[in-house]
């Protein structure tokens, strides 16, 4: 009696369902290019908007993105602890310093690179 109830158990564990799987789901969108100029260094400020869809928190990313200007291209990476908790936005804002005061260039000539999440 013990190996049918051992059996019919197994069973049941093996053919029941999980549901859908649990996954991580962040979205990354530039979201606003402001640059500075304070007649010494001009500096492009980056506002990136993180979105965490998921359910799972978020407790530390890293994000690597890249500035084009018209005369040259910046690649910046930063890490941050901070975290994004469940089905929460976060928006950050980064400061890329530019070696020439009379470049410029706008959201469309930045790209997020790479995106990792803790």
């Amino acid at each position: 009696m013990s190996k049918l109830l051992l059996v019919t158990l197994a069973m049941c564990v093996a053919s029941c369902s999980l549901g859908d799987s649990i996954s991580l789901d962040v979205v990354a969108t530039v979201e606003d290019l402001v640059e500075f100029d304070d007649g010494f260094t001009k500096t492009g400020h980056v506002v990136v908007r993180l979105e965490n869809r998921s359910v799972i928190p978020v407790y530390a990313y890293i994000m690597a993105l890249s500035l084009e200007t018209d005369k040259n291209t910046y690649y910046q990476t930063v890490r941050d602890d901070r975290g994004i908790p469940p089905e929460m936005t976060i928006w950050v804002t980064l400061q890329i310093p530019y070696f020439d005061s009379g470049e410029f260039s706008t959201v469309e000539g930045i790209e997020i690179s790479d995106l990792y999440f803790e």
